[in-house]
């Protein structure tokens, strides 16, 4: 019996094991070598606006999953935190799909990226109101609405008998429009961090990003302007309304990155 024949062949049969067990657990290994990497940012530029003094945005997002595994994003918020560490969340309820044409706005759901997938979209950001404010918000846009859609009528009106009817209608629609915007703008100017915040559904955070910028007095007075502006102007005033640009200042330290977290969980 030749030992060396069978030395070599029982070799070779062991590394053709280790390199089928390899294999198999080829993706595992490279799974926890990448790990779960996920990467968000916003573009270098924010579009600040708001619908009555409710903050209402839609920024470009970019998510890249640079990781092995697929992901499920949930939730995507973004968070105003002013100097004195108070925030305001504004929720990504929906967002608008290029392939689709820009007038197509899909809900948020849930968003899965499998490995060295890339998504780059608009996402519509607001502000959550309790039930009340809601209402009531929804009540004025209603009467805008109406308001907008009737300009020609009112234009003939106002050339016969109608006009102090509805000067009348339009005073009352622009007070009770300036007391919400009163009751619910929070922004001062001031030094502000942004956080762009990703959810799984477990309700953890899959990946954050923040920013530093500052938003000045003069900023401040051409949002507030905007409720004055409100009646002369169509419904796609609102959609329109690339108004305020601020510059973003990417934070790349992750130790104040974490910081910021906290002061939206302490």
């Amino acid at each position: 019996m030749n030992f060396r024949v069978i030395k070599w062949n029982s070799i070779g049969t062991f590394g053709t094991f280790l390199i089928a067990l390899a294999a198999f657990f080829r993706p595992d290994i490279e799974a926890l070598i990448k790990g779960n990497n996920v990467v968000a940012t916003l573009p270098h530029e924010f579009v600040f606006n708001h619908r009555i003094g409710v903050l209402w945005v839609l920024p470009w997002v970019d998510i890249k999953n640079e990781g092995a595994k697929s992901i499920d994003i949930r939730e995507i918020s973004i968070y105003l935190i002013n100097p004195d560490r108070k925030f305001i969340k504004l929720t990504g309820d929906s967002y608008i799909n290029r392939a689709f044409g820009d007038a197509d706005y899909f809900p948020w759901t849930t968003l899965t990226l499998k490995p060295d997938q890339r998504w780059v979209d608009r996402v519509n950001f607001r502000e959550p109101l309790d039930q009340i404010s809601e209402e009531k918000f929804r009540s004025i846009i209603a009467e805008l609405g109406e308001h907008w859609g009737g300009l020609d009528l009112q234009t003939f009106l106002e050339s016969t008998t109608g006009k102090m009817t509805i000067i009348n209608d339009n005073n009352k629609l622009l007070h009770e429009s300036k007391k919400f915007f009163k009751e619910n703008f929070k922004l001062t100017h001031g030094h502000y961090k942004m956080l762009l915040v990703l959810k799984s559904d477990k309700n953890e955070i899959i990946t954050s990003s923040a920013y530093e910028l500052t938003l000045f007095e003069s900023t401040i007075s051409s949002l507030e302007k905007r409720v004055d502006e409100y009646l002369n102007s169509s419904k796609s005033f609102f959609d329109g309304s690339l108004l305020t640009s601020i510059p973003l200042i990417p934070i790349e330290s992750q130790s104040e990155i974490n910081e910021i977290i906290k002061y939206i969980n302490p």
